[in-house]
Formats: C-alpha cells, structure tokens, sequence
C-alpha cells in the first residue's frame, strides 16, 4: 500500500527530526534544520506538529512501535524465560545500533 502525500511528509519530518534529536540533542536539533533535511516548508512543519515537544513525542513513539514490532516477530513458544528475555535484548541492541539510530 502506497502512502498519501500527507503520510510521506509526515515520515520525511520524523526521519529528519530523529537524525538531528539523535545528532544534536533536544535542544541543538532546530525546527529549521528538520524542516530543511525532511525537504518540507515551515509551515508544513508546523501543520503536521504544532510545537517542538510534539514532534519529539511522535519521534519517541514512533521509535517503541518500531521496537514492539521487532518483540513482535521474535518466535518465543517453547522457549524457556531466559531465551525470551535473551531475543527480547537482541531485539533492542539491533534496534539501537542500526546505523539510522547511530548519533
């Protein structure tokens, strides 16, 4: 399934805001460099996320669904609890270290 134009923007903000929070931090990762790098207006910025802590928010939530769906697709019947746990952590180091969540 293809993704609206609107659904594309708002993937390119987040994409973009994840690089520079991941980068610069909080604080050094301006509204003027995410909307830049996502290759959106300013005002397209503001109408997907009215205000900076909303956009990191989404940022954050976007970065736990990512994680679930990768505990998600871990085959854990049959396993003992200590197994579990062990996939559940290698799911996360993977998460973690992929190049796109690298500072």
């Amino acid at each position: 399934m293809s993704l609206n134009n609107k659904q594309q923007k708002t993937q390119a903000i987040i994409k973009a805001a994840c690089h520079y929070f991941l980068q610069y931090g909080y604080n050094g990762a301006t509204t003027d460099l995410i909307q830049k790098k996502a290759g959106v207006s300013k005002a397209t910025l503001y109408n997907h996320f009215p205000t900076k802590e909303s956009l990191f928010a989404s940022v954050v939530n976007t970065q736990c669904k990512h994680f679930i769906e990768q505990v998600r697709a871990i085959s854990l019947p049959d396993t003992h609890f200590s197994e579990s746990l062990f996939r559940i952590g290698e799911a996360y180091l993977t998460l973690l270290l992929a190049p796109e969540n690298q500072a």
